[in-house]
């Protein structure tokens, strides 16, 4: 018997619609089968299958098949299912066509029941993962693709952040810095659609933020000393700091670890420049932080007040010398001064001082310490490196030249002596003289003092070694310029006048004498008739007749002469 089918229409029926539904709502996509232009058909394994036949290729008046052989099965025969996906076949045999090597004629039907499968591709940007979140920094792009081995893909929807699905037509970026949620799927041309995927990420476009602080030996954040720490803190609220770098001057950039030590560095002006960046490679731009490195301690200097000298590299100072200190310092500023004595503990220097008030040598160190801690060594100068505290007055004495005589607890001296006055000073030397002649003004002693003035005279005098340690006297002494008076007279009376000059007999005694009020006569000397002088010490006897002429002067003990004394005169 021969068959022929004029073929079988299948007819689709789909039951229900298929809808997924999510936390926002996606696109539907209906179940449905396809036939392509080459005549390949595509059927969802979800839709039932029933199958009518008609004698006319038109499908004019077709018949379901609704009829089985076995009763009890009709209910579960109708409608047939595909028994999974892959190529399904409706076949016949062929008996005309002797022609066909094979008899049977196969009809595929392309079953499908796999959702297409979709990736997505993140790309275009630094990416890093922390604690199960996935960072992303700049430029960040997304590429979605789908791929379906029966029916092919139909259409890829996309959502992010709980918006609408829509459509993927290219390729997507991410600018804005947040969390996204981004939520994809596929569906194929049957309608089978693939489960929602979500890829969690967050886009991070801000760069680390990076903070300097110092500690240490510091003062108003941009004098630093050699012990100051520079610590850079960096923080990032999303992908974390990956490093922060830093250079000094525009020098080698460094890996900051810790805290900066600026030991290294030179006295001077410095400028660190810092920054971070994230993991995702957000760079934050350099901070510059200018300071100055004060390395230097401060210069200490000193003065003594008054009263000192120094000799053969000792410097002499009185016990009432004060001695101050003072400092300079190059940036920070001086903080305080200490000084020691001999050696000893160490004084804080608030206002000027003296030495131990007792004679001897002294040695003074000192030091300085700036406002950043900057510690000057224990050094001592040319002036208080060698010190003698010397409380000695100088010794005082006087020499006065001839004539002077000392008699009766009194020095006579007349207006040629010469007082000179003398100071003796063992340590720091004599200095100056001050003296008062009675109550005249002071003055100071350059020249031998003489007195041209007759009588008592007070002469205080100073001495004052070259610390100015000084001693106090008087002295006294008697003026005298005036010669002695002279006497004269004859043994025997006079016996005639002639020519107003007295007559004295031969055999006669001349006797002479002088006297002085202060000193006393030394020396009585005469001339008789023009002979030689001669000293007095005895009467004198008149043996020439005639005319005589005696010339008689009188010295007292200090020389004062007296004018010479004529006396005429006739021997008979």
């Amino acid at each position: 018997m021969k068959t022929s089918i004029h073929w079988i229409c299948l007819v689709l029926i789909i039951s229900s619609s298929v809808r997924q539904v999510y936390s926002q709502e996606r696109p539907e996509f209906e179940l449905k089968v396809i036939k392509d232009p080459d005549g390949m058909v595509y059927w969802p394994l979800a839709l039932p299958v029933f199958i009518q036949i008609s004698p006319q290729p038109e499908f004019k008046d077709p018949v379901s098949l609704t009829k089985v052989k076995n009763e009890d099965q009709k209910e579960f025969g109708l409608p047939m299912k595909w028994d999974g996906p892959g190529i399904h076949y409706l076949k016949h045999f062929d008996q005309i066509n002797n022609r066909l090597p094979e008899k049977e004629i196969d009809f595929p039907i392309n079953v499908d029941g796999l959702a297409p499968l979709t990736s997505l591709q993140l790309q275009g940007a630094p990416s890093f993962v922390l604690r199960t979140k996935h960072y992303f920094g700049k430029g960040l792009t997304s590429t979605l693709k789908a791929s379906d081995d029966m029916s092919k893909v139909a259409s890829i929807q996309y959502s992010i952040n709980g918006e609408s699905f829509i459509e993927y037509k290219s390729e997507l970026s991410f600018s804005s810095e947040k969390e996204y949620s981004f939520k994809y799927f596929s569906a194929d041309r049957v309608g089978n659609v693939e489960e929602t995927k979500v890829e969690a990420f967050i886009v991070d476009t801000t760069p680390p933020i990076t903070l300097h602080s110092v500690e240490n030996d510091f003062i108003n954040d941009n004098i630093l000393s050699p012990r100051t720490l520079i610590s850079l803190s960096a923080k990032d609220s999303l992908s974390g700091v990956n490093k922060t770098t830093y250079e000094f001057d525009g020098n080698v950039l460094v890996n900051y670890v810790n805290k900066i030590n600026l030991s290294a560095l030179n006295d001077g002006a410095h400028t660190l420049s810092y920054s971070s960046v994230d993991n995702v490679k957000n760079q934050e731009a350099s901070h510059f932080y200018s300071f100055y490195l004060d390395k230097t301690p401060p210069v200490v200097t000193s003065a003594i007040d008054v009263n000192y000298v120094k000799v053969n590299g000792l410097m002499y100072v009185a016990k009432a010398s004060t001695i101050q200190l003072s400092a300079t310092d190059n940036k920070a500023g001086v903080k305080d001064i200490y000084y020691s004595i001999n050696d000893g503990p160490e004084i804080l220097y608030t206002s000027t001082f003296t030495l131990p008030q007792h004679q001897g040598k002294y040695l003074v160190k000192y030091r300085a310490t700036d406002k950043v801690n900057n510690k000057g060594s224990f050094i001592a100068d040319d002036k208080l490196g060698s010190m003698f505290v010397d409380e000695n007055p100088p010794k005082q004495s006087f020499d006065v030249t001839n004539p002077k005589i000392f008699t009766r607890d009194t020095l006579f001296i007349t207006k040629d002596s010469k007082i000179t006055l003398r100071s003796i000073d063992d340590e720091s030397g004599p200095a100056f003289i001050n003296y008062k002649l009675d109550n005249s003004s002071l003055f100071t002693f350059v020249q031998a003092i003489q007195i041209a003035e007759e009588g008592f005279h007070k002469i205080d005098y100073s001495s004052f070694d070259k610390v100015n340690n000084s001693s106090t006297t008087s002295f006294f002494v008697v003026v005298d310029n005036s010669s002695p008076k002279i006497f004269y007279t004859f043994s025997n009376e006079k016996i005639d006048t002639k020519g107003g000059k007295p007559v004295f007999p031969l055999g006669t005694y001349i006797y002479l004498a002088a006297t002085d009020d202060l000193v006393g006569t030394k020396t009585i000397l005469y001339k008789l008739n023009g002979k030689q002088e001669i000293l007095y010490n005895q009467p004198i006897l008149l043996t020439q007749k005639d005319n005589n002429t005696i010339k008689i002067k009188a010295i007292d003990n200090l020389g004062n002469q007296s004018s010479e004394e004529v006396v005429e005169f006739i021997v008979k």
